[in-house]
């Protein structure tokens, strides 16, 4: 069960097979936090915000954006790097979001008017879902957290100017 690490070269528009630099890696799920590989590389530098993919057997099973990084040197050069990738919902972290949303808007709705702040994302796979029994003013969250109260459903972490809590219903 080989695994393969890769980073996307921007310039070259193609993947480059970084496994042989690789010394460590690690690919975690979890349900509290997004999904993240954490790997160190020797004798390489990374950037900020670079794409990544780690394969196994040639399936994809793990995409997303290097998020954070520490780097040693020796001699005025890269001597490792230790690197955590996070999924692209890492992304919608950085989105502070300002909405209201009335009576009656479902779920899918929701998530499709929060991934749009992304460009290409493909969300024809999002069903509509439950809808909201009362308003929902969001004020000054992060889009990511947002996403995250409506795929708990039930109770939202948000409430209306009355202090209701926001509740989907089917």
């Amino acid at each position: 069960m080989p695994l393969t690490l890769e980073l996307y070269d921007e310039s070259a528009d193609s993947w480059i097979d970084k496994t042989r630099s690789c010394v460590r890696l690690r690919h975690s799920v979890s349900s509290r936090e997004l999904e993240f590989v954490e790997f160190e590389l020797v004798e390489e530098d990374v950037d900020i915000g670079r794409r990544v993919r780690v394969k196994r057997d040639g399936e994809t099973v793990f995409e997303g954006i290097v998020y954070e990084r520490s780097r040693r040197w020796r001699g005025g050069r890269p001597a490792a790097v230790k690197v955590i990738a996070y999924s692209y919902l890492i992304l919608y972290d950085r989105h502070v979001v300002y909405r209201l949303y009335p009576v009656g808007t479902r779920a899918g709705e929701i998530i499709r008017d929060l991934a749009s702040l992304e460009d290409g994302v493909d969300v024809s796979n999002v069903d509509d879902g439950d809808s909201l029994l009362s308003p929902w003013k969001i004020e000054n969250e992060p889009a990511l957290e947002v996403m995250r109260s409506v795929a708990r459903g039930g109770q939202l972490l948000a409430s209306d100017e009355a202090g209701a809590e926001t509740v989907f219903q089917a």
